[in-house]
Parts: C-alpha cells; sequence; structure tokens
C-alpha cells in the first residue's frame, strides 16, 4: 500500500495525468483513508485549476467528491442579495483567489528577469545576427625560424593505451580496452579506474577532460555482418554523450542519438556521431547531427554541465548544403567551423565543400560574429585572443595534390598570419601534397598533424619560431632513395604537456612519451 511520502513524490504526476495505470490506482486508494494526502491533493487541485483560469490554459478534466455539496450551496446563496452573494464569492473562491494575486505579484516583480530569459532562450535556439566580419584577409609575413631545443625533460609513458589529456598536474586520461577511463600518475607510472562507459554494451569513441569534468561519447560496437560472405560490419550509430563530476563522481547522460537508420544520403557515419568536444570550467560545447524528415541537419550544442541547461547556438538544414562540424571554446567565446555549397565535381581545394567559414559566439552579449566569408578556413582552435585553424587553399589548374595550411588569426587586430605550409621551415623539403590539420592552441604554442606524416614540432607564437622536440627518423623509401622524413607525432597538448609517439632512430620501434613543456629552453 502506499504511504505518504510516495503519495507526495507522484503527486504532480498525479495531477497532470502522467502517472502509471498502477501508481494512479494506488494513489486513489490512499486518498479514500488519508485526509491530509486528500486535502493536500484538493489544495493542489485548486490551485492548477487557478493557474490555468489566470492564464487561460487548457483546462484538466477532474471529478471531486465535494463537487455535489458545492452546487447546492450554490443554487442556495447566489440567489440573495448583491451583497450577500459577493461576500459569498470571495469565501467561495479565496483560494484561487488568493493564489492568483500572489502568482500576479510575482509575475510583476519578476518581469525583468522573464524578459532576459525569453531573450536569451530566443536567441540560443534561433541563430542570432550575425554582424559584418571582424578579420581582414591581410596575410602577416614576419619571419618564422626553427630552434632545437636541447635537454627537453620527457616521460616515458605505456604502449598498450591511449592517453586523452590531462586531468591536473602529473595526472594524465587513459584508456585500455574500449570500456574504461583511468588515470595515469606520471610520477609514479600508477593507473586507477576513475570512469566506465554508462552502457556496458557500448564502447568509448572520444573523451575530453579537465580539472572539473571528464565527458566522452561512447556508441554501439561494429557487429559483424554474417549474412554475406564479404567481410562487412554493421556501422554504429546509436551514440550517447556522458559527463561524469570529477569530485562526486556523478555520471549523467548529456546528449543520446536520435538516428533510428543510417538509411540518410550523408557523407559518411562521422556526420552521425559527434567526433569534437570541447569543454571549459562547466560549459561543454559539441557539433551533431539530427534526422529531419528525409533530410540530415546539423547542430552546435551548448551545455551547463551544472544546471544541465541545453542550448542550440546554430544550425543549418540539410548537411549535404551546409554543414556545421568542428567547435572549440575557451572563457566566454565559441568558435565554430561552417561548410557550404558542396562541389559536384573537379574540386578547386581539398575540401569537399567550396567554402568553409569561421563563427565566433559570445557568452556575454549573445551574438555571433562572423570570422571569415566566403572563405576557406576550419577545424579551429581557440586560446585567448588566438584563433588557429585549416587553411584549405585553392588549386592551381589541373592539381590533385591534397594540400592544407595552418593559419592562426589575432582577435585582437584581426589579422591572419600563415604558420605552416609547403614551405615552412620545420619540413626538411617541399611538402605540398599534405593534409595539415588539427592545430592546438595553447599559452604560448601551436601544434598540428601531418595526416600519416607526423609531426615533430611545435610552434612558439610569441617568439615566432618552431620547436623540434625529438630527433627525426631516417626512412628509406626503396634502396635507392634515402632521406629524412619525421615520423614522429604530437597528438595532444595543453598547457603543461605534450603528448606524442616517438620512433627510436636505431630500431624505428614506436613509443609514447610525455613532454614537459616548461623545460623547452629559450
Amino acid at each position: 500500500m502506499m504511504n505518504c511520502k510516495s503519495f507526495n513524490k507522484n503527486l504532480k504526476e498525479y495531477l497532470e495525468n502522467d502517472t502509471t495505470i498502477r501508481t494512479s490506482d494506488q494513489m486513489n486508494e490512499h486518498k479514500k483513508h488519508c485526509e491530509n494526502c486528500k486535502r493536500l491533493y484538493n489544495e493542489k487541485l485548486e490551485v492548477r485549476i487557478s493557474l490555468e483560469e489566470l492564464f487561460n490554459l487548457d483546462s484538466v478534466s477532474y471529478t471531486s467528491q465535494s463537487q455535489e455539496i458545492i452546487s447546492k450551496l450554490d443554487d442556495k446563496y447566489y440567489s440573495r442579495s448583491v451583497i450577500f452573494r459577493l461576500k459569498y464569492h470571495f469565501r467561495r473562491n479565496i483560494l484561487s483567489y488568493s493564489s492568483a494575486m500572489a502568482i500576479a505579484i510575482l509575475f510583476i516583480i519578476s518581469l525583468p528577469t522573464l524578459k532576459e530569459n525569453v531573450v536569451n532562450l530566443k536567441t540560443s535556439n534561433n541563430v542570432p545576427k550575425i554582424t559584418d566580419t571582424i578579420i581582414s584577409d591581410t596575410i602577416v609575413s614576419d619571419k618564422i625560424t626553427v630552434k632545437n631545443s636541447f635537454d627537453i625533460k620527457t616521460a616515458k609513458l605505456n604502449n598498450k593505451t591511449y592517453f586523452y589529456g590531462s586531468l591536473k598536474e602529473n595526472v594524465l586520461i587513459e584508456t585500455k580496452d574500449g570500456k574504461n577511463i583511468f588515470t595515469y600518475n606520471i610520477k609514479d607510472e600508477s593507473s586507477s579506474i576513475i570512469a566506465k562507459v554508462y552502457d556496458s554494451n557500448n564502447i568509448l569513441n572520444n573523451v575530453i577532460c579537465n580539472s572539473k569534468w571528464i565527458i566522452w561519447v561512447e556508441h554501439e560496437p561494429s557487429i559483424k555482418d554474417t549474412t554475406t560472405d564479404t567481410l562487412t560490419y554493421t556501422v554504429p550509430y546509436k551514440w550517447q554523450i556522458v559527463a561524469q563530476n570529477v569530485a562526486t563522481g556523478e555520471k549523467k547522460i548529456i546528449d543520446k542519438c536520435s538516428f533510428t537508420t543510417t538509411n540518410y544520403k550523408t557523407y559518411g557515419i562521422g556526420y552521425i556521431v559527434p567526433t569534437q568536444l570541447s569543454v571549459y570550467n562547466n560549459t561543454l560545447v559539441y557539433c551533431k547531427t539530427e534526422p529531419d524528415n528525409l533530410q540530415v541537419k546539423s547542430e552546435l550544442i551548448k551545455v551547463d554541465l551544472n544546471s544541465n541547461i541545453k542550448n542550440i547556438i546554430a544550425s543549418t538544414n540539410n548537411v549535404l548544403d551546409e554543414w556545421i562540424h568542428e567547435c572549440s571554446i575557451y572563457d566566454n567565446k565559441i568558435i565554430w567551423s561552417k561548410y557550404k555549397e558542396r562541389y559536384n565535381k573537379n574540386l578547386e581545394s581539398s575540401s569537399e565543400y567550396k567554402f568553409s567559414d569561421l563563427f565566433i559566439y559570445n557568452l556575454n552579449t549573445k551574438t555571433i560574429e562572423q570570422l571569415t566569408f566566403n572563405g576557406h578556413y576550419a577545424s579551429p582552435s581557440i586560446y585567448k585572443n588566438k584563433v588557429a585553424a585549416i587553411k584549405f587553399p585553392l588549386r592551381n589548374p589541373g592539381e590533385v595534390t591534397m594540400n592544407t595550411e595552418i593559419a592562426m588569426i589575432d582577435l585582437n587586430s584581426k589579422k591572419i598570419q600563415t604558420i605552416v605550409d609547403e614551405n615552412s621551415p620545420c619540413y626538411s623539403k617541399v611538402e605540398n601534397d599534405l593534409y595539415r590539420c588539427f592545430p592546438i592552441l595553447s599559452d604560448k604554442y601551436l601544434t598540428w598533424k601531418n595526416n600519416f606524416y607526423g609531426n615533430n614540432y611545435i610552434y612558439d607564437y610569441t617568439t615566432n619560431k618552431f620547436i623540434k622536440l625529438v630527433n627525426e627518423v631516417d626512412i628509406k623509401t626503396n634502396q635507392n632513395d634515402v632521406y629524412t622524413m619525421d615520423k614522429n607525432d604530437i597528438y595532444f597538448m595543453d598547457n603543461n604537456y605534450a603528448l606524442m609517439y616517438k620512433t627510436s632512430p636505431k630500431t624505428s620501434s614506436t613509443e609514447q612519451v610525455c613532454v614537459f613543456l616548461d623545460t623547452i629552453t629559450k
């Protein structure tokens, strides 16, 4: 039998006819024998009716055991004098009038706050007005040099795990089996589990963290298709984003996949499973796609991890025409790239789209600024007043190479500077067929990836110098051709550490190392 505590817990859903049949029957039975809960129910019901009448909401059908008595009293007392009828009417509806008066006073007092909240909500779920460009196309041609730094402190990491970043000083985040997330202490090499997938059937896809939160994407695993003789697997698409509070261990689902099938016209699974997330303090941002009838739309989402309030900052309709894909957050600024006008044939750049532009959202003013117009910039990373991004240069007629550059934007001076291209001094020869991607910014350094070749350099934008972190390796392409190609690869960097794969010059074996950036000499 239901008790008073359970009755109170389910009362809100009961009044809204939102309980299960079993719970509803239990509450009806409890109400028959408990005068206190019955009285509480009648009071809440009266308030609910008053609110509906006050704001012209759709009424809720209900039955009251006192309805017949009230009807008889109304027939008796409403037939008397005007003064008597007014007194009776006030007493008869005193709870309704009192509730309405209290709500009206509260509404008037809260008008400024309510107005602000309504504006914010509209701004979040409808694309804010975009201001004129603030970035000029001036290319800064400051001379960039290379600096070899010796005696940089490094720590060898476990080769059998993958490291995603640093949780705090001397503590990294790693995964070993696709199910569990571990902390790894650089000093004593100890490891301990800190989180695991929310659904035990899922596998980890991506993990990010700061000192307050660990956030990851998990999705269903690929399953081998046994109906055919060819080696094929089902495409995983049922994903969810999970956040865990570092201090309390509380874990919650932030978002889930809305797709029920992959039978949509898109350009691959990257359009369905979120692959890039960014967090600053208690704010998470990510890009996602949503089914929209027979099409797929894209959205940029901001989530307050404390209050669980989720807002749509920007959105597009059909991803075949426009696609919001990469984003980054620092302090009160969120930056993202939007691709538009997909090529039908004869690509003019390395991108599948004709244009890719950068946009920035100010969390304080709730406004969007478009940084580039009909440009070729993507995959932005933001730190303070600096933005790093991929630049897709236009191809020359007949050129088929896949070539990108790394550019940096100063939000104060409104200037763009190309940092890395095929002629940069960090390459031992002209590299005009490299997909330079995934730029990362810290308080003084910039780094990136060189698709399958790897990258061994960071760029100090305070001194305008490339810094080589480890020695290069001689790679033989054939018996007669020997040249130096960097097979070391930086895959993570923050203000304190750079994590990278390092290839031994003697054995060509690869190991993971953590580079202590504060040991780099000037």
